[in-house]
């Protein structure tokens, strides 16, 4: 069988492979965002099998640039995400003492396109939706509901193929240190030039959670919703929560600027924040502690 074109080993090294016969040069640029950390060049055996081994790269995530014969093009064959508005090519060196974001043997719940038509802007769009492992079993359940925002520059992808979001709930629950969740991904500021007054929070109050609420099973108030936002997205996170407090129980600030209404509102909800830029390990830390947070005095009956 072919191996993988991105491999992590147990050592924490990277192996890369890529079978190809009709290229004379592949070569790889490891980014920490928009610095390159590593280049790298793969060795042919002659007959079409390229590999190399990325040794001792600092724990974080890659964006990978393939060149093949000097042309930059994107490796199908290798892991895809969303970043900076295009799709590319990445790898991730996790974090040693920070398994929560890892795959593993646990139950798993469902990631789940879902199309829906926006009054607001007046156009199809989508949402990507998390439902927790118990969802297609106990029939009769409600949850609550957490909506998270990417950024200008992210998609509805962004929360699944970069924050790892679901598989972070999926051992969360396991683990018994938070409430199973739906969990809603949109993109903020998506088709912000389709109509004059047409805006996110218009988005998310009149389109999104009103379609959510009549299709998922959560629970319809304001106890058992949260909003949070990444980057640009938590600009708009926040102002949905100054304008509609007694909607949501829970706000995240990740990656953007905390402002001071919702900091001196913070003790009417859960309110976690990461105001550190372009941290993606440093983010993931901060939703985590708030996914552990949410929804605990309905758990507890208080």
């Amino acid at each position: 069988m072919e191996p993988q074109t991105v491999t992590l080993m147990d050592d924490g090294t990277l192996r890369l492979y890529v079978y190809q016969t009709l290229v004379k040069t592949i070569e790889v640029s490891f980014l920490l965002e928009e610095d390159e950390i590593r280049h790298v060049v793969l060795l042919s055996d002659g007959v079409g099998n390229w590999d190399a081994v990325v040794r001792e790269l600092p724990e974080g995530r890659y964006i990978m640039q393939w060149y093949f014969d000097g042309i930059c093009k994107i490796n199908c064959r290798a892991p895809l995400c969303y970043h900076r508005g295009k799709i590319c090519n990445f790898a991730e060196i996790p974090e040693k003492n920070n398994d929560d974001f890892l795959l593993k043997e646990v139950p798993h719940g469902t990631v789940r396109q879902e199309y829906l038509f926006s009054d607001v802007y007046g156009v199809y769009t989508n949402c990507w939706i998390y439902t927790p492992p118990s969802y297609e079993k106990e029939k009769e359940r409600q949850y609550p509901v957490l909506y998270l925002l990417s950024g200008t520059q992210g998609n509805e992808t962004t929360w699944i193929w970069n924050m790892k979001a679901d598989l972070l709930l999926d051992n969360l629950v396991h683990e018994n240190k938070c409430q199973e969740m739906i969990m809603v991904c949109t993109a903020a500021g998506k088709y912000e030039d389709c109509e004059e007054d047409a805006s996110t929070e218009a988005f998310i109050c009149k389109d999104v959670i009103p379609f959510v609420e009549a299709h998922f099973r959560v629970i319809p108030d304001g106890r058992n919703r949260a909003v949070a936002g990444l980057e640009e997205g938590s600009l708009l996170a926040q102002e949905i929560y100054l304008h509609n407090q007694r909607c949501f129980s829970g706000i995240g600030v990740f990656g953007g600027t905390l402002q001071k209404k919702v900091y001196e509102n913070g003790h009417k909800a859960v309110l976690c924040f990461c105001t550190e830029e372009k941290n993606v390990q440093m983010w993931r830390g901060a939703v985590s502690d708030m996914i552990q947070a949410l929804f605990r005095k309905e758990e507890k009956g208080e």
